[in-house]
Order: C-alpha cells, then structure tokens, then sequence
C-alpha cells in the first residue's frame, strides 16, 4: 500500500469501525520512534516508585483527543472510561484522573512539543503523495488559542456582570451588559501573554499565534508570540 493509500484506510476507519482504526494507528505508527529517549530519561527517572501509567498510553490519549476532536480532558477521560478499546489501544489497565493528566502535559511539555513535530515529519511524505504541489506551498496566517485561565470560566464573567448591575444603580442610564467589558482585565492573571481578544465570534482570554500550514491545511508548525 502506498502512503496514500493508508492515508484512506485510516480515514474510512475514522467513521465507520473504531477498532479498525486502532488497528491502523498501530500498524502503520511506530509509537516508540515517535518518542526520544530524553522524554523516557525525564518519565521514568526515579522519583521513588514505579509509574502506575505508561508514558506511551498518555501521548497515545492525547493522539485520539485530536483526531476525535475532544475540546475538553473531561471528555476524553470519560470516552475512556467508557470504552475497552480505547483503553486497550492507549494501554491503560486504569483510567488516570483529570488531574494526573493536567499534570503530565504540563510536566513534560517541551518533549510533548518534539512528539508532534516528528508526527510533522511522519506525514510530510503522505501529503507530498496527496499533491506534491500543494505539499509544497506554505501559508501563514495568525490565531489566538483559548488557554485554560480563571478568566475564561463563566462563573468570573458573571461575577464581573454582578459588579456591572451595582452600577445601575447610581447611575440608571448604564448598560451593564456594555459596562461589564470595561472590568474586564486586559490579561490574564495567571499568563500576561494571554490576553482578552475576540476571538471566533466571542470574547475570551487566548494566547496570540502563527500557524503555518501547508497547501492541503494540515499544520506544519505552530509558534506562540511572546
């Protein structure tokens, strides 16, 4: 089979057999070269007892979170929880909690970061195989990443909008719901990169970008502006 043609096969398995797809993923992925040896060195240094969950079973979760799509660890958590074969796939025996996998890509993010980058170079080929000419081209363009801060949960918006409605009543003529955006601080607390933009259609507090992608869409590089 060419690149191409797995390129298909993992896409067909993608909405029509789950399993098969797992399958796929295992067959035509060698998870072990994905990973370097300073990401093992840094996992399973001695910290005092042996890791109850497999480096290779979380990165294997965070691979299914993007390609199924799940926005949020909850529902990758309970999509685990709920399916033997994804579990057996990733190589869980027990389904870790939400905290232990904030905890990993936080811990381990820079070498996270050299995974996804030698995934770039595993699907350079097969898109080249897709259209040489598009695989070619490269397009830039600027974003902004919603990031996991205390401004964006709606409990501190309304906490904000609460403040707003006080104001009414010294001054009756005052539009909270205008007036609430000008509480609103200009970065986040946690993150003074993170900053209050509009993004998608909403306000939120995300993190500027560059993404560089080829001419297919798919991502090539993505760098955070400092």
């Amino acid at each position: 089979m060419s690149l191409y043609d797995t390129y298909k096969c993992v896409a067909a398995s993608m909405e029509d057999d789950k399993p098969k797809l797992f399958r796929q993923l295992d067959e035509h992925i060698d998870w072990d070269s994905l990973i370097p040896a300073r990401f093992y060195l840094a996992f399973y240094r001695n910290i005092g007892r042996p890791r109850k969950y497999p480096l290779v079973a979380f990165l294997k979760s965070l691979v299914l979170q993007k390609i199924f799509g799940y926005v949020n660890d909850s529902v990758l958590l309970v999509t685990l929880r709920h399916s033997r074969e994804m579990r057996n796939f990733c190589g869980f025996e027990k389904v870790p909690d939400a905290a232990k996998l904030t905890r990993f890509k936080q811990d381990f993010l820079p070498y996270i970061m050299e995974v996804f980058e030698r995934l770039v170079e595993l699907t350079e080929p097969i898109c080249r195989e897709m259209d040489a000419e598009l695989a070619g081209s490269l397009i830039y363009d600027t974003t902004g990443i919603e990031s996991y801060v205390a401004e964006n949960n709606p409990k501190f918006f309304s906490a904000k909008l609460r403040q707003a409605k006080l104001m009414t009543k010294t001054n009756p003529d005052t539009d909270p719901y205008r007036a609430v955006y000008g509480l609103l601080p200009d970065y986040a607390a946690a993150n003074s990169a993170v900053k209050q933009q509009y993004i998608n259609g909403h306000f939120c507090y995300a993190q500027k970008a560059g993404i560089l992608t080829n001419g297919l869409g798919i991502v090539r590089r993505i760098a955070f502006f400092r």
